[in-house]
């Protein structure tokens, strides 16, 4: 019998890393450190939230868990940098045309369809958008944070106060940092144009687009049977009930792989995806603050220049 277990004990380490990450993002300005006073005071407050095992477990789960995810911590608050964070109000318009709209009731009376995208994105930084996840970050999370990005880049000729800008957004996870690199605003416009138009169609048919599944497809170099067996490993690897064809929905609509041709799947998610895979830079955590401070300080600085050039506009 497991002498260490418990009614309390974390089901799964996500769970567990999120539980110890959480109070450090409470204090953002203190300095990481495993053994200061400061990290005990978070270890005792964590202590009374009833969700931690007995002791001598609880000091050995809960340091663990901390060391795990240390370097997303210290990443964390290197982009924060005790910067005061905003929040961007996004105020969008796209003009549909009408054939690309699933009914058509009338079409006589104009050739376009306009279609107002508001919303409101948060932790946005000097640095660009800060975002992270407590475990290993996968295609859902990256089109997330994707789409915000473009809109923050698509707000940045915006006249409202609270505008955005073409820069940098982050997504931190346990080992690695996911980087996606500024755009002009009519680039990230035309690109949250292809979403906007895929989610509409989306509400008259079943579109075979599954996030993880069809980032797998889409990163992975060669012909589409080579793609395609990468992406089943996100789909049902066979293994685990985690893959996207666990998913009820996706049971019942969808078999693999019958309905993941290049035609249909390959052609929707590389629409969709390709662009996103252009501005994607991934890299060790270790290697952020370098990168921070130097090829995306370079990357920005170009992006500057072109626009500035005769004709950018």
């Amino acid at each position: 019998m497991d002498q260490w277990r418990s009614p309390f004990r974390f089901k799964g380490h996500l769970r567990g890393y999120l539980f110890a990450f959480t109070p450090w993002l409470a204090h953002a300005h203190w300095n990481f450190n495993l053994d200061s006073p400061r990290s005990r005071i978070i270890s005792a407050s964590s202590k009374t939230s009833g969700e931690m095992p007995m002791p001598p477990v609880d000091d050995l789960l809960f340091n663990q868990y901390l060391r795990d995810i240390s370097p997303l911590i210290i990443g964390v608050q290197f982009l924060q940098d005790q910067q005061t964070m905003h929040t961007l109000n996004v105020d969008l318009n796209f003009d549909l045309p009408m054939q690309d709209l699933p009914a058509r009731a009338d079409p006589s009376q104009s050739s376009t369809v306009r279609v107002n995208l508001v919303g409101r994105i948060d932790d946005i930084l000097p640095k660009g958008l800060v975002n992270y996840r407590p475990g290993a970050a996968h295609g859902r999370d990256f089109i997330r944070v994707y789409l915000r990005h473009l809109c923050i880049n698509a707000m940045a000729n915006s006249s409202t106060a609270g505008m955005g800008k073409n820069q940098f957004s982050y997504l931190l996870d346990i080992g690695h940092f996911h980087a996606f690199a500024p755009i002009t605003a009519e680039q990230a416009h035309a690109q949250l144009l292809r979403f906007i138009s895929g989610f509409i169609q989306g509400q008259t048919q079943p579109l075979c687009f599954m996030p993880k599944t069809a980032f797998a497809y889409v990163e992975t170099d060669g012909d589409h049977e080579e793609k395609l067996l990468k992406a089943q490993q996100k789909w049902d690897d066979g293994q685990n009930p985690f893959g996207e064809g666990h998913d009820p929905h996706n049971q019942r609509l969808f078999h693999f792989p019958e309905d993941f041709s290049e035609a249909t799947f390959g052609a929707l998610a590389s629409h969709l995806l390709q662009p996103m895979l252009s501005l994607y830079h991934k890299d060790k955590l270790a290697e952020l603050d370098t990168f921070v401070s130097g090829a995306a300080v370079d990357i920005q600085a170009q992006l500057i220049a072109n626009a500035a050039k005769p004709g950018a506009h």
